[in-house]
């Protein structure tokens, strides 16, 4: 029998549980019965449900941060990624109504400079984890785009060579 109250013999009461079990011996037929104080266990799991209920809500309203955070970084991504495709429009289309070698040189350096920023944004938005962006992927991005804005010129070459991180060097020292 569960949910009951009794009386301690100091005068206070408390919450317990009673079982009640027949038993037969060669006396005859008992009962075995045994009362439990289960009101530590009824105030734990009563916190219990108040914690879990806490950590919902928490955690409901976390899911909802970051969903916005979510929304928020594409509407980032997308407006700066278009503004720097605007401006890498603008500068091949001056570059084509442009006939002086020299100032057509100049943008496309330009140009190609826009490219290389608008590569930060969608390196970072292509990132699984914001706090730990891996650097090596981003700079061979960058000289890969470098590279084939100035393919023309034989003064550039493209050389990647791959190194062990510092802290690999640092521990087999």
């Amino acid at each position: 029998i569960s949910n009951l109250v009794g009386l301690h013999k100091l005068g206070h009461e408390l919450q317990v549980d009673i079982a009640v079990n027949p038993m037969r011996t060669e006396d005859g037929e008992f009962v075995l019965a045994s009362i439990v104080d289960v009101g530590e266990r009824k105030r734990a799991e009563t916190e219990r449900a108040a914690l879990t209920a806490q950590l919902q809500a928490s955690n409901a309203e976390l899911s909802l941060g970051l969903e916005e955070r979510e929304t928020l970084l594409q509407e980032v991504h997308h407006r700066v990624k278009n503004n720097l495709q605007i401006v890498a429009s603008m500068i091949n289309m001056q570059m084509r109504a442009l006939s002086d070698a020299a100032s057509c040189a100049a943008l496309e350096e330009c140009h190609a400079r826009v490219l290389a920023i608008a590569l930060i944004p969608e390196k970072l938005y292509q990132a699984k984890n914001y706090a730990r962006i891996e650097f090596a992927d981003y700079a061979r991005s960058l000289a890969v785009t470098l590279f084939q804005s100035h393919v023309a010129s034989s003064e550039v070459a493209l050389e990647k060579n791959t190194c062990r991180s510092r802290s690999r060097r640092s521990r087999a020292l």
